[in-house]
Formats: C-alpha cells, sequence, structure tokens
C-alpha cells in the first residue's frame, strides 16, 4: 500500500490512471437487483407517493424494455424544484 501511496502523490493524475487503467472490480456483491423502479409515464402524484410510502431516496425511471432512463431523487420532489419543472413543461408545451 505504501508504494501505491508514494506512486499516487508523486505523479499526476493521468499517470496514475495509466496504471489502474486495465484494473476491474467486481461490483456484483454490492448491487441492489430488487431496486424499485417506475415507468416513464407514472404521474408525480403516484411517483410521490411511492417516495413518502417506501421511505425513498432515489427512484429509477425506466422506458421501453427496462432501460434505465434516468432517476429521480428526494430532492428533486421539493416543492421548488417542482414548481420549476412545472414552468419549463409548460414553456416546451406552448412552444
Amino acid at each position: 500500500m505504501g508504494d501505491w501511496k508514494n506512486l499516487y502523490y508523486e505523479q499526476s493524475y493521468q499517470q496514475a490512471f495509466a496504471l489502474f487503467e486495465n484494473v476491474m472490480i467486481n461490483l456484483r456483491p454490492f448491487v441492489n437487483t430488487s431496486a424499485v423502479a417506475i415507468q416513464s409515464s407514472f404521474s408525480v402524484a403516484r411517483m410521490y407517493v411511492l417516495f413518502r410510502s417506501l421511505g425513498l431516496r432515489h427512484l429509477t425511471i425506466v422506458g421501453e424494455g427496462n432501460h434505465v432512463v434516468g432517476i429521480v431523487t428526494r430532492k428533486d420532489l421539493m416543492e421548488d424544484r417542482l414548481e420549476e419543472a412545472l414552468r419549463a413543461h409548460r414553456q416546451d408545451i406552448f412552444d
């Protein structure tokens, strides 16, 4: 560990990156495969109920074929953020 620490601090970021560029770590043991996800067609009201009832911090949004299209956080559902998103949405509709 000492050699790696010295190398990291002595060399530039690019050199350190090149050193570890081909290193692979298996993250599978840490992945939560049972995470809650909703379709992109869900209403904001239904999404809010899910957040509140399940105590979520993040919610994965999936599209066709269950491919991830986004993530909504608890912070995204704060009142000021929702109002901002609604204004932007209305602007898109009327433009």
